[in-house]
């Protein structure tokens, strides 16, 4: 038996050509004995659409994890950001949703310093929204020793 308590189900399905969850426990693919999977979603571009969550928790072996990767960051605007945390929080409150991430630090490629402060800004919300809601979080750190530095400094500041 295994767990995989991280993976991507969204990238998998697009790698393998699934198009569901259904193909999968059928598949040759498939086979390995997984007890529990922690499907985790971190582009809210690419989050299961209601049915599609359902659809999903009919598998008895995975749970979910929502939130907004800090490379999604970069790339939006504070208005769409905002937008991608509400959605977060009200996924959040789905059943066999376990935990709020994967979220964080990242500057591998390079943000300016306005786009690492939205990464911090948008990070520490998704911790309180943790606090809020009694979820672990999955945390991404990604780069250098400074950058651990102000993830936990973060973790430090916002959780309990």
């Amino acid at each position: 038996m295994a767990v995989d308590a991280h993976f991507h189900l969204d990238q998998l399905m697009v790698k393998t050509g699934f198009t569901g969850i259904h193909d999968m426990g059928t598949s040759d693919f498939y086979k390995i004995k997984l007890s529990l999977l922690i499907a985790n979603y971190c582009n809210p571009t690419r989050f299961p659409t209601s049915s599609e969550r359902s659809e999903i928790r009919k598998d008895h072996r995975i749970r979910l994890s929502f939130g907004n990767h800090p490379r999604i960051v970069n790339s939006n605007s504070t208005t769409t950001l905002d937008m991608f945390f509400k959605n977060v929080s009200f996924i959040l409150a789905s059943s066999k949703t376990v935990s709020v991430g994967e979220c964080g630090l990242d500057t591998t490629d390079r943000p300016n310093s306005q786009n690492f402060q939205k990464q911090i800004t948008y990070f520490e919300k998704q911790l309180s929204l943790a606090v809020q809601t009694n979820l672990p979080v999955v945390i991404h750190s990604r780069r250098d020793n400074n950058l651990n530095l102000s993830t936990l400094t973060s973790m430090v500041n916002n959780l309990p």
